[in-house]
């Protein structure tokens, strides 16, 4: 994994999850969410958002890593963790995905730890 481009590790159900924030990652964000992502992250940093919202980011983020990832699963395994315990993890990918990255103190994921656990 690569901070200096954005990229996050989350750990769902005991399995680790890498997330890259892509082209069709981010555009797939998007779609799944109905929200352009500047808002997205704008109701994240608001802890206004919902479970697809949430899935919908962690789920695109990991098949931008790996297009392989089966999202359904994915989703299932986010919402047994506990979906609420995958909100920073992905405010911290979002941020770093739209500023580029964590270059200095730039990214948001530069300010706190990146990586979020849930067996």
């Amino acid at each position: 994994m690569n901070p200096y481009r954005g990229e996050h590790k989350v750990t769902v159900g005991g399995k680790d999850y890498a997330l890259r924030p892509t082209y069709d990652a981010l555009a797939a964000m998007e779609t799944a969410s109905g929200m352009k992502l500047i808002p997205l992250a704008v109701a994240f940093n608001a802890r206004n958002v919902g479970v697809s919202e949430i899935v919908a980011v962690i789920v695109e983020g990991a098949r931008g890593a790996d297009p392989d990832v089966d999202g359904e699963a994915l989703a299932s395994a986010i919402v047994e963790a506990g979906v609420l315990n995958f909100v920073e993890v992905a405010l911290a990918f979002l941020s770093d995905a739209l500023t580029g990255g964590q270059k200095g103190n730039a990214g948001a994921a530069g300010r706190k730890k990146a990586t979020r656990s849930a067996a």
